[in-house]
């Protein structure tokens, strides 16, 4: 299993100064399956698309035609966010490939559904489920 870890930092200013926040994006490779672990606990906003945009294109172009995003440590997506996913599912499919969601939160789920995602991508509760489908 080949695992890669990027790590940078996300801020956003505050009345009071700049906040200063790390999100790790972590990717393993599961029988030719990419799982990408995002993890920020302020979430996937304006600010952290692009950084997160070209850490997943990295990984992605790096990796698998299969890709499974976790998102059970991002409290919610922006529509920035959500764009940033677009694009790389178009990606995917453009090279056979697909882009599949999963441990997504009660928000981020609300989210999917609002935008029309959930009829777009794949999600799956738990990593293994979608792993298992994926491999299918």
């Amino acid at each position: 299993m080949r695992v890669m870890y990027v790590n940078w930092y996300a801020c956003r200013e505050k009345a009071s100064g700049l906040e200063t926040e790390m999100v790790d994006v972590t990717a393993k490779d599961v029988s030719g399956v990419t799982v990408v672990k995002v993890d920020g606990s302020l979430g996937i906003d304006t600010l952290r698309s692009a950084e997160i945009d070209g850490q997943l294109m990295e990984v992605i172009d790096d990796q698998s035609k299969n890709v499974i995003i976790n998102l059970e440590d991002v409290p919610y997506i922006s529509s920035t966010g959500l764009r940033v996913f677009l694009v790389i599912g178009k990606k995917l499919k453009s090279s056979g490939g697909e882009l599949h969601f999963c441990c997504g939160t009660e928000v981020v789920q609300e989210c999917f559904d609002i935008s029309g995602f959930s009829g777009m991508f794949k999600t799956y509760k738990t990593e293994d489920e979608a792993v298992q489908h994926v491999l299918a």
